[in-house]
């Protein structure tokens, strides 16, 4: 009975299609089709003709009815996005309705796997991979309706969908003959009654039916309770004697097609030296990059995406996707392309021992992409500045934004021609700003090199660089090797245009370079501002405005070289400062200022003359001798005191010894017992002895 109604439906709007008058296979120049006539395929399958539908009148290609071909090809788009065999509802291709923007596998009851072909993009924070809208007939309760449609009045039901599926208090939602969406909210009280000769309403459901969810429920609490024992176990140290191993020697360096590097994972080079993962940076965003894995301070050497910060830490991974592309993801979008393009093949990135990061062919072996072709602000052992003349590449770092903001700043430093000579060249936002001077010997080791105006391989530093440059057809760079082990050489443009080895000493000081030849490298501008002279210069101190004013501009693309440089243009300018992130631009005005030591004051940098200094310093000078000269004559004068009276005190000692031993001779028998010769005893010749050591003028003692 169900056939017979098919093929008499199909029968009448055959008929309605084909009409009275066949055209046969071929519209002819100068023939008319119309409502009234159609064309017809030579075997008679198929016939074209004009369909009046629910929108309008149709011209259509239909199968033809009267035909019975059930192995006829064909795949049919439906109105929710399916693909269907054509003339098959039951067989479907590719069931795109269950598509989310997350990935879904089929349930047993379909014979396709829905995971192919769906799509990743953000989802509401009320949303997750467990809800799926499902066809069923009733009514809610408790619940208020919402109508919606578009300015042309079509509305599918994807779009309802999709416009439910954003909404977090939408629970449900039908369509009115494809022209509008009833979307219907509700609480905690709304519930949805069947009812068979009702509404078709598309209603939000858990997908507890679809066994890849629970699986995932079973993977989720096999997880749990491994954890759960693994704490068990620690607490009971059992697992003592596991608990010191090195992350190194468990980390891996390499990541493959197919892998993803989170959050809370790091690469690690295969000895130890670099590491390479996310971190949060001061402005509370997150970041990719590369340092050295001992750097008690984990000053990173390379950032994958200064420009571009991360937001949600937590979702951050980075991946090779399936076109072998490097890409950083957030939320299962792709926020950031690390590498320039995709490769395909047997794609790795690796972590090498030099600090490189490199995308390589795993079959040949063959360098597709290399975080030293793209570097920041940091310099690596190995490292190129200059350019490959053949490939059209430039290798040139790009100093930070601030001390806490990572962006690209002002300032960048190149290899390239100046004077007649190639030279480490400092641009600041485009403009040439200091060169290094040529590259020659070193006076304190032949055997090293150094630049100019660079304070390089010095006798009491104890980093020593062997330099070396190429300039041929093929290519014209710059380079460095560090020989030694124990240390984290690098190379850092800063965000004051400074050039800085790892202990942040100096290797070239630039800021500020102010538009004149200084003889230390800074290159001369277009002219200096009629106010300015080149004895003056910007220095941090802090500092009082008398009788002044200031002006902010919280622009946070302003750096604190931008500031300088309109403090020093603006001839009532006599200080500035920036934001504490590094931004924006505060500058003083006023007659002058004063120098303090107050503890809550704000370091600025203020204007100050060299002639004042060479002043201040020959008054320093003449006090620094006044000083000396003073206390060379109170130290002599002290050795003469301390002499004279030590050599009385030594006087007087000797006094008293003797006239001790003379009281003792007096006291005892011998003084009153001449010897039997007559003469004097011995004694009494000692005494007259001692009395004329006591006064050489002693008379009537003979000895």
């Amino acid at each position: 009975m169900v056939i017979l109604l098919f093929l008499c439906l199909t029968t009448v709007f055959h008929a309605k299609v084909v009409n009275a008058q066949v055209l046969g296979d071929t519209l002819q120049q100068g023939e008319l089709m119309n409502a009234t006539n159609s064309l017809m395929s030579s075997q008679k399958k198929f016939s074209m003709g004009f369909f009046d539908g629910h929108w309008g009148r149709y011209l259509v290609v239909h199968e033809d009815a009267h035909l019975s071909m059930p192995d006829s090809p064909g795949w049919k788009l439906t109105h929710d996005g399916n693909i269907y065999e054509h003339g098959n509802v039951e067989r479907v291709i590719a069931a795109v309705d269950d598509c989310y923007g997350y990935y879904r596998k089929g349930s047993k009851s379909s014979p396709v796997n829905n995971t192919a072909g769906c799509e990743l993009f953000e989802q509401p924070k009320c949303r997750n991979v467990m809800l799926k809208f499902e066809a069923q007939t009733g009514f809610f309760s408790n619940s208020t309706d919402i109508k919606y449609s578009t300015d042309d009045h079509i509305t599918g039901y994807s779009d309802c969908k999709s416009k439910c599926w954003e909404d977090c208090d939408c629970i449900g939602f039908m369509t009115n003959e494809e022209t509008e969406c009833i979307f219907y909210r509700g609480t905690t009280n709304t519930k949805f009654h069947n009812e068979d000769n009702s509404n078709r309403i598309y209603i939000l459901t858990t997908d507890s039916a679809n066994p890849s969810h629970n699986k995932r429920r079973r993977d989720i609490l096999i997880v749990v309770f491994i954890l759960a024992f693994y704490v068990v176990l620690v607490l009971l140290g059992i697992l003592h004697g596991d608990q010191g191993k090195n992350i190194n020697e468990e980390a891996a360096a390499t990541i493959r097609a197919g892998e993803q590097l989170n959050s809370t994972s790091q690469l690690v080079s295969e000895e130890g030296k670099f590491t390479l993962g996310f971190f949060t940076a001061e402005t509370n965003f997150s970041y990719f990059g590369i340092w050295y894995t001992n750097d008690d301070q984990a000053r990173k050497v390379w950032l994958a995406n200064r420009n571009q910060p991360i937001l949600n830490t937590t979702s951050a991974a980075l991946a090779i996707d399936k076109t072998g592309q490097l890409v950083i993801t957030s939320a299962g979008r792709i926020v950031v392309n690390v590498s320039d393009q995709g490769y395909g093949g047997n794609i790795s990135a690796t972590l090498q021992d030099d600090g490189n990061f490199v995308l390589a062919d795993e079959s040949d072996r063959r360098v597709l992409w290399q975080s030293f072709d793209d570097p920041t602000d940091t310099l690596l052992p190995g490292m190129k500045l200059g350019s490959n003349l053949t490939a059209g590449k430039n290798w040139t770092l790009n100093s930070g934004f601030s001390a806490q903001v990572p962006a690209s700043g002002a300032f960048s430093l190149s290899w390239e021609p100046f004077n007649e000579s190639n030279q480490l060249v400092i641009r600041r936002r485009g403009e040439v700003y200091w060169t290094s001077g040529r590259l020659m010997q070193s006076q304190d080791d032949p055997a090293l090199q150094t630049f100019e105006f660079m304070t390089l391989n010095s006798p009491f530093d104890a980093y020593k660089y062997n330099l070396s440059t190429r300039d041929d057809a093929e290519a014209r760079y710059f380079t460095y090797i560090f020989p030694r082990d124990g240390r984290f050489p690098m190379w850092i443009l800063d965000f004051q245009g400074n050039i800085r080895q790892d202990d942040s000493f100096n290797l070239a000081t630039t800021a500020f370079c102010l538009g004149y030849d200084n003889g230390n490298g800074c290159v001369a501008s277009s002219g200096l501002p009629v106010c300015r002279s080149q004895d003056l210069r910007f220095e941090e101190k802090n500092a009082e405005f008398i009788n002044g004013d200031s002006t902010f501009d919280d622009n946070t693309t302003i750096s604190l070289s931008d500031c300088m440089r309109r403090c020093w243009d603006d001839c009532n300018c006599l200080g500035f400062v920036n934001s504490s992130n590094g931004t924006g631009c505060t500058m003083y005005f006023g007659t002058s200022y004063t120098i303090t030591d107050q503890p809550n004051s704000v370091s600025k940098y203020v204007l100050v003359s060299s002639k004042t200094d060479k002043k201040a310093k020959g008054s320093k000078w003449v006090w620094i001798v006044i000083a000396v000269v003073v206390s060379l004559v109170l130290l002599i004068l002290a050795s003469f005191c301390v002499f004279r009276m030590r050599k009385t005190r030594l006087k007087e000692e000797e006094e008293r010894k003797r006239e001790k031993y003379l009281q003792e001779l007096i006291a005892s028998d011998s003084f009153n017992n001449p010897d039997e010769t007559g003469g004097m005893g011995a004694l009494e010749r000692r005494t007259c002895f001692g009395l004329k050591r006591s006064n050489s003028e002693s008379q009537g003692c003979r000895c």
